[in-house]
């Protein structure tokens, strides 16, 4: 019997853009073609006889990524109609697994609202890594602001 050999890779790709009067919209369409187009190139195996089975792709707006709490006009502009921001915010790995669920909560209120509220009903997605940490993408719904 001679079993399948598979092979499970990923290309993390991080592009920044100075925008010089390009639409974001435009650049994120042009940014999720790339793995769309080398799909239906068969460029994702070249010329050897390689299958792929399946793929995915996702696209993360990183100017999320925040380096301090934001202020309180940042808070106001951020928030969506029922009162939730999103955030991303980057936690050293080694951090992330030495807390319990209510110490990432008032991680994510301190790195993301300072001492301007709290967040409730927040959801927690990891959305990449940077050097040694993990990008976590936070959403919850701002109180006492």
């Amino acid at each position: 019997m001679n079993p399948t050999k598979q092979l499970k890779l990923q290309l993390i790709l991080t592009v920044t853009y100075e925008l010089k009067g390009g639409s974001p919209a435009s650049l994120h369409e042009s940014l999720n073609a790339i793995p769309k187009d080398s799909a239906g190139e068969g460029r994702f195996t070249g010329d050897t006889p390689a299958e792929v089975d399946e793929w995915n792709h996702t696209i993360t707006d990183l100017t999320l990524l925040l380096d301090k709490p934001l202020t309180r006009h940042e808070i106001k502009a951020r928030k969506d109609k029922d009162g939730f921001i999103t955030a991303i915010i980057p936690v050293r790995l080694a951090r992330l697994l030495e807390r319990d669920i209510d110490e990432l909560n008032d991680l994510a209120d301190e790195l993301i609202l300072g001492d301007r509220g709290i967040l409730t009903d927040t959801t927690y997605d990891p959305v990449g890594v940077d050097d040694e940490n993990v990008l976590i993408r936070v959403r919850g719904k701002v109180e006492n602001d």
